[in-house]
């Protein structure tokens, strides 16, 4: 896998299909949003509070504000999604992965 400076890299499934991603550099408000979704507060039902690993909040920001274009065997994807990514044979682990490639390249 390479990350070019213009923000783009190419992930490939364990499928064979093959994902150019293209992504912005996020700005203040974004950083910002982001890390106010990487974790939540819950209390349990003795009232102990827990600090959760917000991942679902994370991932849906990074595909709405962070990820620009998606295309899949040179096809544009419409719109990135959990479903989305699913129909072209994501699997957890790649989501997992690919989230970390955008977090170590982009937002770190």
């Amino acid at each position: 896998m390479s990350v070019d400076d213009n923000f783009n890299f190419e992930y490939v499934l364990k499928n064979g299909k093959k994902l150019l991603t293209t992504v912005v550099k996020p700005g203040l408000r974004v950083s910002t949003e982001l890390s106010d979704k990487e974790v939540k507060i819950s209390s349990d039902d003795n009232g102990n509070d827990l600090v959760i690993l917000n991942k679902m909040g994370v991932y849906s920001f990074i595909m709405k504000e962070i990820i620009k274009v998606i295309q899949v065997d040179d096809k544009p994807m419409n719109k990135v999604t959990f479903d989305h990514l699913t129909e072209v044979g994501m699997t957890k682990g790649e989501l997992d992965d690919f989230m970390n490639v955008i977090n170590t390249f982009y937002l770190s």
